[in-house]
């Protein structure tokens, strides 16, 4: 009877064990990157080379909090050039800016492992007239644009090849795609984030007297290569849809957009 009852209990513990206990797709990922236990949301790393100090901010002050030993290593998760220069490394603990540490900046890759990837497709259409119905459209040109992307971080020519032909910078997170012979577009591999989305109409054109409500919230993030994204997909005729999307780890988004009759 003993016995059965200690089987029986143990059971129980391991059955409330898995239960508990959070699957490898729940716990948070992280990449270990020499000390630092390299997170989301982290922009790199701070090495200290030798003794300083942590601070925290009270009353727009820095104030002097514990010692910070050499060869300790700290994620970094902003940076302001206020107080001569100081790195975020967690809630209210700050180091400054010195020579008695080196900030490593992390790759765009480990940003991107960091936050984990999502899926955007869709299929564009359009309606060709009342007896033929909805038909593809063929080569429509999707654009995906990161809300946190500052032109200032690429040359505008590469920008300006972006908006112009879908040329994608190298370590920019932008995005781009055709529409199929059947209408269709995937983009693979986007990291998690805030998106804006441009669905450019292959076969339809549009009234170019549209209020072009795009254009604040593309111009900052394109500089002045705006004009080229301007020219080629949002001016005249063209035809175009936007919008604003999450993508989020392991989930596919399906934005599909039909652009009913061309206007002309």
């Amino acid at each position: 009877m003993k016995k059965i009852l200690v089987v029986f209990i143990s059971s129980i513990l391991l059955l409330l064990a898995s239960i508990i206990t959070p699957s490898a797709n729940e716990v948070e990922a992280s990449t270990q990157w020499g000390k630092v236990d390299f997170k989301e949301n982290m922009l790199g790393k701070v090495k200290v080379l030798k003794d300083t100090y942590q601070y925290s901010i009270e009353r727009k002050k820095l104030k002097k909090g514990k010692k910070l030993k050499k060869g300790n290593e700290y994620g970094v998760y902003s940076y302001s050039k206020n107080h001569g220069g100081i790195y975020e490394i967690g809630k209210n603990r700050y180091v400054k800016k010195s020579s008695a540490i080196k900030y490593y900046k992390a790759s765009l890759q480990m940003i991107n492992d960091a936050k984990g990837y999502g899926i955007v497709k869709g299929d564009v259409t359009w309606q060709y007239n009342r007896y033929v119905g909805t038909k593809p459209d063929v080569g429509a040109k999707v654009f995906l644009i990161p809300d946190n992307l500052n032109p200032k971080n690429f040359a505008q020519r590469d920008l300006e090849y972006y908006s112009s032909t879908g040329s994608i910078p190298k370590d920019s997170n932008l995005f781009f795609a055709k529409a199929s012979g059947i209408g269709r577009y995937e983009i693979n591999d986007v990291p998690a984030g805030r998106y804006y989305i441009v669905i450019k109409s292959k076969d339809t054109t549009g009234d170019p007297n549209r209020e072009n409500y795009v254009k604040d919230i593309l111009k900052p993030r394109l500089g002045k290569a705006y004009d080229y994204f301007e020219l080629f997909n949002l001016r005249g005729f063209n035809n175009y849809d936007w919008s604003i999307l999450e993508i989020k780890k392991d989930r596919t988004i399906d934005y599909s957009h039909d652009f009913g009759y061309t206007y002309i």
